[in-house]
């Protein structure tokens, strides 16, 4: 398999249908969550889980290594992520 098919850019489609890419290199993301307050965006990237705030375009990794399970998700508050 050739290496670019893992390379994925983040986008975000609004209603209209019209595209918006995100300021995240290409990579091999996974598993996009949007919080319920539309504010932040929870994505898995080469064996970790990071968080982009859509507001201040900044991201912070939250856990690095394999996990026993996959597709982190928002708890209901928003306050923690489950994985």
């Amino acid at each position: 398999m050739p290496r670019e098919f893992d390379e994925k850019r983040v986008l975000t489609v609004a209603r209209d249908g019209s595209e918006r890419a995100l300021d995240l290199p290409p990579g091999a993301y996974a598993t996009p969550r949007v919080s319920g307050d539309g504010r932040r965006l929870l994505l898995e990237r080469a064996q970790s889980v990071e968080v982009l705030d859509l507001e201040r375009g900044t991201t912070a990794q939250i856990a690095r290594g394999p996990f026993g399970t996959s597709f982190p998700t928002w708890s209901g508050d928003d306050r923690s992520i489950l994985t």
